[in-house]
């Protein structure tokens, strides 16, 4: 501090003022020299305490600037290539305390002094990587890692049939241990298998290499593998399965039969039916069965024929043919008189009626006439029951002799002649006597034409005309676009043949056949699915 003042000595004040200066303490430095007077232009010299050098002059002139002392510089400590960091002491001066980065540990002193030797009182320490343990074991897992220091990782994985459960990797951690928490591996689980529509699934188990059995209920198959394996990504290995109804094979075709159907699934039907003239052989229904077989071999059509007819006692029977809707007569020899039907039909069941008898002709009067006493002259007049017509003499009158002028007449039933089936039909009747009737029918594919019963009449005539069986005629068979059609006859039986112009090709059958329905039919063998698309009429009925 510097302030004027008037000078003792000459009691007048200066031309320039005079500084008076007021030492302070300076910390940090040692005063070597002052002199006694501290006014202008006095010196005083300084020097510094052990630690700190001299910045600027040691000799303080009053009015002039102070030196001042700054810390020993010692050599600046290699930080970054021992990876520390430095720190200064607090009121310690040129004292400094080291330390590491993080994941990394001190060797050596980690306080140094800087000496006014400008030198360090101990070598530089350094700083190495913390390295952790060998990574912790964790059941059914294995780790990888190529290096253990401070930030490295270790990923885990687990062997076949375990799946990880949290992180898979940990971190070695700046104190040198491994970072928490720990995965885990537990075991692979696969879920429920699914259930399968008319199938049950066994499941063994749930875990890695179970495996899981599929089976269908009666009825249908297995479409598919019929076991499964849990895998080691905990799904299911084999794909699902599914059960599709078991279908038996189209049953074959019968000659002179067919066969009716809903479908060809387990448990359903088949039944066989034969044309008109035949008789099935073997079992009329099949059942598919579940080893996708039928039940019993196919059945077969076989042509209805009588047995022999029973010869009869004084009587014979006429015709040789036994088959289906032929026919045999009965007759009696003279003297004797047939009880029964004459004419016996070849039927699906048999003869048409029981064999007949011939019985003694009975010639004796009428049980009508219960008469006593026959006077001469008496006349008796004979008629027959209608029906009958007489034979021989109706009237007889009693001689004068007692003997009757001739022999009394017969009855014989009123009969109509005998009839023959129509071509390609049939001809049904039990007899052929007054009033009888007999009934006309055709063989398939052909069609009645006129009355089809026909009556005895007294005139031993047949009423009506006789009827005749007439083929079925189709309707003309659709046009072929880009393509004509062979055959002109369309009556049943006959076949058409479709062909293309050139340049097209035909798709479906190349021939059809008119059938006793007056429906056209394909002939070529095809497959049932194309059966259906382009016969829509052949759903739910029969195959021929």
């Amino acid at each position: 501090e510097a302030r004027p003042r008037e000078h003792k000595k000459l009691n007048q004040p200066l031309i320039a003022p005079v500084m008076h200066l007021h030492f302070r303490h300076v910390p940090i430095l040692s005063v070597l020299q002052e002199t006694t007077g501290r006014f202008f232009e006095n010196q005083a010299n300084y020097q510094c305490e052990s630690g700190y050098q001299m910045v600027g002059s040691s000799v303080f002139i009053c009015q002039a600037n102070r030196p001042k002392c700054v810390p020993t510089k010692c050599p600046e400590p290699p930080l970054a290539e021992n990876q520390l960091v430095l720190r200064e002491v607090t009121y310690q001066v040129g004292v400094v305390q080291f330390s590491c980065k993080e994941g990394y540990v001190l060797h050596g002193s980690s306080v140094l002094k800087c000496l006014p030797s400008q030198q360090w009182n101990d070598s530089f320490p350094f700083c190495k990587v913390v390295q952790c343990p060998a990574p912790p074991y964790i059941p059914f897992g294995d780790p990888l890692t190529s290096s253990l220091h401070f930030g490295s990782t270790v990923k885990y994985i687990c062997v076949d049939g375990f799946l990880l459960k949290g992180e898979s990797t940990i971190r070695c951690q700046a104190d040198g241990s491994w970072s928490l928490p720990l995965p885990e591996c537990i075991p692979v689980e696969c879920p429920q298998p699914e259930e399968i529509q008319n199938g049950i699934v066994d499941v063994q188990g749930l875990t890695f290499l179970s495996t899981a059995l599929y089976t269908c209920k009666p009825g249908f198959e297995l479409v598919g593998n019929t076991t499964i394996l849990c895998g080691e990504d905990g799904q299911w290995l084999g794909g699902r399965p599914a059960c599709k109804p078991i279908q038996c094979p189209r049953p074959k075709k019968i000659l002179n039969g067919k066969y009716s159907f809903t479908n060809f699934h387990y448990g359903q039907t088949v039944r066989y039916s034969c044309d008109r003239g035949f008789q099935l052989q073997g079992e009329e229904t099949l059942r598919c069965l579940e080893t996708g077989e039928w039940s019993t071999e196919v059945p077969s059509c076989k042509a209805i024929n009588c047995q022999p007819p029973q010869p009869i006692e004084n009587g014979f029977v006429e015709g040789a043919d036994y088959s289906y809707g032929a026919m045999v007569i009965y007759s009696c020899v003279p003297g004797f008189q047939l009880s029964g039907l004459a004419m016996q039909t070849c039927e699906e069941s048999g003869w048409s009626s029981s064999t007949p008898a011939c019985l003694p002709t009975d010639c004796g009067l009428h049980s009508a006439m219960q008469l006593t006493t026959f006077l001469f002259g008496t006349i008796i007049l004979y008629t027959c029951y209608s029906g009958y017509e007489l034979l021989g003499n109706p009237v007889l009158a009693c001689q004068e002799d007692g003997a009757w002028n001739g022999t009394a007449p017969t009855c014989v039933s009123i009969e109509c002649t005998l009839l023959s089936p129509p071509e390609n039909g049939f001809l049904h009747f039990t007899e052929n006597t007054l009033g009888s009737t007999v009934q006309y029918t055709c063989k398939p594919g052909f069609t009645l034409v006129g009355s089809n019963t026909r009556l005895c009449l007294p005139s031993r005539q047949w009423s009506n005309t006789a009827p005749y069986c007439k083929a079925v005629t189709c309707n003309s068979p659709t046009q072929l676009m880009n393509g004509n059609i062979r055959g002109e006859n369309y009556t049943y039986g006959s076949v058409v043949y479709y062909e293309c112009n050139p340049g097209y090709q035909l798709n479906g059958p190349t021939e059809r056949r008119c059938q006793e329905n007056q429906k056209w039919v394909c002939t070529l063998q095809i497959s049932f699915s194309k059966v259906r698309n382009s016969l829509a009429e052949e759903e739910m009925g029969f195959w021929q």
